[in-house]
């Protein structure tokens, strides 16, 4: 690795050839990937979609996927494709039902970390983080009929729906 580096300080560099560079005075042959150049440019930026899965906001990068695509999270303030490339600094909303995110992105991260790391990638603006928690606590105090229901009623449920629904 310090050969690289040194090689890389003795020669500039004259093309690029898919994801390597090759030196001058090099053959095909010996091209060095990217990598190992520590582009902060080409590191610092990411698809949405895959941003998105890594920091937790969604389980899978298809549904991630499918709310860009849907308009349910817009970069700066516009809707935009799942391939269009999120850096930090950018600014981030995301609707996931009844809950409203912005973020600013702050790191990029392209591996589904655990979730205490992947927090890290991203700062709640204040005034989203307190709607989000006002929400939140509606919802627990006063929540929605048939919030609770789950699936198909039991037999003694059935009962007593027949038995409200059509009485004797």
């Amino acid at each position: 690795m310090a050969g690289v580096a040194q090689l890389v300080e003795q020669r500039t560099c004259n093309a690029k050839v898919g994801s390597s560079i090759l030196l001058a005075g090099t053959s095909s042959n010996t091209a060095i990937p990217w990598r190992f150049f520590g582009m902060s440019d080409l590191e610092s930026r990411l698809r949405l979609d895959k941003w998105l899965w890594a920091a937790r906001f969604f389980k899978t990068r298809h549904l991630a996927a499918t709310a860009i695509g849907s308009g349910k999270v817009r970069l700066n303030a516009q809707q935009v494709k799942p391939a269009k490339e999120v850096r930090p600094g950018d600014t981030l909303e995301i609707n996931c039902g009844e809950l409203h995110w912005t973020v600013v992105v702050e790191k990029i991260n392209d591996q589904r970390r655990p979730a205490v790391e992947a927090r890290l990638l991203y700062a709640e603006t204040p005034d989203s983080m307190a709607k989000r928690q006002r929400i939140v606590e509606l919802n627990k105090l006063a929540p929605a009929p048939g919030a609770n229901l789950r699936g198909r009623p039991t037999k003694k449920a059935g009962r007593q729906i027949r038995r409200f629904s059509f009485p004797s």
